[in-house]
């Protein structure tokens, strides 16, 4: 996946924003992205360690070992986005996933 574009209209493009965005003006920017579209950053930042632990976790699995994975952490650190990293991976393998959530109580 490319991490860097040369403008922000080549980036809006390429992650499929609704519209460019450069020359717009501020109450128009609200309404150019919807709010109901999560906004990611196109580059998982200081993840890449966590990334290769779950890749090949997910090529253990595809070599026929049964794995689990718990991934667990305080609030805001980036979990879903790793799992949505990992989710993207493994279905390239065409992998089945299981996904659970804890909740307190």
């Amino acid at each position: 996946m490319r991490t860097s574009y040369d403008d922000v209209d080549e980036a809006a493009i390429a992650l499929n924003a609704p519209q460019p965005l450069s020359g717009m003006q501020d109450d128009q920017l609200s309404a150019a992205t919807p709010l109901n579209h999560p906004i990611l950053a196109p580059a998982l930042i200081d993840r890449a360690a966590q990334m290769e632990i779950l890749q090949r976790t997910l090529d253990a699995v595809r070599q026929g070992s049964g794995q689990c994975i718990l991934l667990a952490g305080e609030a805001g650190i980036g979990k879903t986005r790793l799992v949505a990293e990992a989710k993207t991976y493994a279905d390239r393998l065409r992998a089945i996933i299981l996904q659970g959530y804890c909740f307190e109580i």
